[in-house]
């Protein structure tokens, strides 16, 4: 029976492109950004795609009549969730009543309700602070309630060839409990060094200046997404002065021999280019991220810059799933 899953908060599809690459069927992706649902299906044709807040009242018995719903709560079924961290995030706003920090536990309800054979929710490392451990216990009650056991670790995506310094914390929930010594030691196996920055961005054709008219269905050199902003000669010559590895968070620029560091979304702008004068193309940002450059991102340049700054990194997310398959289902 072929493996499955659904992907809550999906964003772009960060995990999902995991789970496929395990051959894991992405069969539903969920999430409220129009745009980021238009990248999901461009990149996963075949899965079905539903716009709508998670902790909307009656949510989960509407996914359950869903049209795909002869195919949830088998055995082969799987739920994935990255949900929003900016709530959490030491970046965002830091508050714990942010409403967004309770859609986290609405996950947590719809996996209690829809019982897969295991599970995997990913947010920032922030969320293990004092401050938050409400929410965290209120999604630890919910799914123990449901019978399942939950194991959370602190993860860098660095350590998983991610040429990005990006902690996360990942909720493995299966249904026998698994200590946090064994998932690391299994984690273990798929650890590795990730390429600097000069070899993340090799072989990409030089940046032209995004035009007015620009769509996301343009390329440039053979290659979707890597369009640069349009500077001014002032920002230009900021810029320029600007030693890799320093600036502010608005204009860090890159190092060619390192990692960069934390891809964030919001006002802020991404980092610049270690050599040109720029901001770092959407291209470059998700090659930071791991996606590969058939990866197709949607909609409008910010919200390509906002979903690829948002995304699980699809190596970080296929060591966690490989892990969670090992203890929870086939062998990988």
């Amino acid at each position: 029976m072929r493996m499955r899953a659904i992907d809550l908060c999906c964003g772009l599809g960060g995990i999902s492109l995991a789970a496929k690459e395990l051959r894991i069927l992405p069969l539903l992706g969920v999430d409220t950004c129009c745009n980021a649902l238009k990248t999901y299906k461009a990149n996963f044709p075949h899965a079905r795609t539903i716009q709508a807040d998670v902790r909307e009242p009656g949510f989960g018995h509407r996914l359950k009549d869903h049209p795909e719903e002869r195919k949830l709560g088998k055995s082969d079924l799987y739920i994935v969730s990255g949900p929003p961290c900016q709530g959490f995030s030491d970046a965002g706003s830091r508050l714990v009543d942010d409403p967004r920090n309770t859609i986290i536990v609405a996950v947590a309800s719809l996996i209690a309700l829809i019982r897969p054979k295991a599970a995997i929710i990913e947010n920032v490392a922030a969320i293990r602070k004092p401050r938050y451990q409400a929410v965290v216990a209120e999604l630890r009650e919910i799914l123990q309630g449901a019978g399942y056991h939950v194991c959370e670790i602190e993860l860098n995506a660095a350590d998983f060839g991610v040429p990005q310094v990006r902690r996360r914390r990942m909720f493995f929930i299966t249904p026998n409990a698994v200590t946090e010594e064994q998932y690391r030691r299994h984690l273990a196996r798929y650890k590795t060094e990730p390429l600097v920055i000069e070899k993340v961005f090799r072989g990409l054709p030089k940046a032209v200046v995004r035009p007015p008219s620009y769509e996301d269905t343009l390329e440039n050199g053979g290659v979707y997404n890597h369009f640069a902003m349009l500077h001014s000669e002032k920002v230009k010559r900021k810029i320029a002065k600007i030693e890799p590895g320093k600036g502010p968070l608005s204009y860090r620029k890159l190092k060619p021999d390192g990692y960069a560091p934390t891809l964030i979304s919001g006002h802020r702008a991404p980092p610049v280019h270690y050599r040109e004068p720029r901001a770092i193309t959407v291209r470059e940002a998700a090659r930071i991220q791991g996606f590969p450059d058939d990866f197709r991102i949607c909609g409008s340049s910010g919200s390509q810059l906002q979903q690829v700054a948002n995304a699980v990194p699809p190596n970080l997310a296929k060591a966690a799933l490989r892990t969670l398959l090992h203890f929870a289902g086939p062998r990988s």
